[in-house]
């Protein structure tokens, strides 16, 4: 528990062992025997430890309480092993106070997650994927027409979405928590590139949702899922034509581009995908892309989205009194002060929250001694 507990805090932090110990002032054997449970920490280097990591001591104490299923982890062969422990240990860091509070909102998860996002189905072929997004677009009440925000629409569906500013080898990462919390991670991408940003938060979902049999290759059939839910095959037809000899890269595609947000690339390979053009025009038009430079660096900026699930979650919570103010303030990462030992979270009026998770005065409040009074201060 303790060792499993400071493993995973020291890989979110991005440290080695011998980082830690440095900073703890033991050596990278004793810390290793911490985390592998063959010796425990004194209280006076628990508390160095704890100090390290910027993590509360008595929260080193508790059970470690988020698991991970890894459906699919989309990087590059080169990510080193403790490159992806870093991310997934980063992950639960994030995800341990999202259950914490959804668990006391929605007890049993019943109004947190579409029955759809839980469940896989069974695809054999593109045309189903075809067919299942189509569906999926019509269930969330989506229509034909662009979706103005993948990261909201995905996380209304009850899909915890989640930014990781990592290793740029790492692309995304689809998994389960604790057996029933879906999520999806993407990679922090530079601003513009919301294009690319959508289009990989629907390949993690299309990980979690679909599953691939009968040959059916797992990667072609997330991005097929991932474009059908950008672009529905009707709408590009109507937009494109039933066949073409050629796409105009010049007007046309970046001006669907900004309208859709997929990538002109995307657009050409969902034209081919769909027997719109030919293979021939297909690969003329990347050879334009490439001469033109777009290959890297498309014209046309798409802003990246904001996953905001959590963030509502806390407001919710406060506006129902599930939490304190300050509780509130301590789940969003306000929280730059602690209390004075006799103030309790209750005795805080909510007006004078925000200045004080921003590190300024509680006048009354900064002003108390030991033993003295909230209510009186009041």
């Amino acid at each position: 528990m303790l060792g499993e507990r400071i493993r995973q805090a020291r890989l979110a932090a991005g440290l080695t062992l011998r980082d830690l110990a440095g900073r703890v002032g033991v050596s990278a054997s004793a810390i290793s025997k911490y985390e592998h449970g063959t010796d425990r920490p004194r209280q006076s280097t628990l508390l160095a430890i704890g100090r390290a990591l910027a993590i509360p001591v008595e929260r080193l104490l508790l059970p470690q309480p988020v698991s991970l299923s890894i459906i699919e982890f989309r990087k590059r062969a080169s990510l080193p092993v403790y490159k992806q422990e870093q991310i997934e240990a980063r992950v639960k860091a994030e995800l341990e106070p999202y259950i914490d509070l959804l668990e006391l909102v929605s007890p049993g998860m019943a109004d947190c997650c579409d029955s759809v996002v839980i469940a896989q189905s069974v695809v054999t072929d593109l045309d189903q994927v075809e067919l299942f997004a189509d569906n999926l677009r019509q269930q969330w009440g989506l229509g034909s027409g662009p979706i103005s925000n993948v990261v909201e629409t995905v996380e209304i569906a009850g899909v915890r979405v989640i930014t990781d500013v990592g290793d740029d080898r790492f692309d995304e990462l689809a998994c389960v928590a604790n057996g029933k919390y879906p999520v999806v991670v993407v990679k922090a991408l530079p601003e513009g590139k919301g294009d690319r940003q959508r289009f990989n938060v629907l390949h993690g979902l299309g990980h979690l949702l679909l599953r691939a049999e009968a040959g059916l290759d797992k990667e072609k059939m997330c991005h097929r899922f991932a474009a059908a839910m950008l672009v529905p095959r009707d709408t590009a037809r109507k937009r494109l034509g039933a066949t073409r000899k050629m796409l105009d890269i010049g007007y046309e595609l970046p001006k669907l581009k900004k309208e859709f947000g997929l990538s002109i690339s995307a657009w050409v390979n969902r034209a081919s995908d769909l027997g719109i053009i030919g293979e021939e025009a297909r690969k003329s038009l990347f050879i334009s892309l490439s001469t033109r430079g777009w290959k890297k660096s498309e014209p046309v900026g798409i802003e990246l989205e904001s996953p905001s699930s959590f963030r509502m979650l806390v407001h919710r919570a406060k506006v129902e009194g599930i939490i304190s103010p300050v509780k509130a303030a301590e789940y969003l990462g306000a929280m730059h002060r602690k209390l004075l030992p006799d103030i309790k979270e209750s005795d805080i009026p909510e007006s004078a929250v925000s200045a004080y998770a921003a590190g300024g005065s509680l006048d009354a409040w900064d002003d108390m001694g030991a033993g003295g009074n909230a209510s009186a201060a009041r």
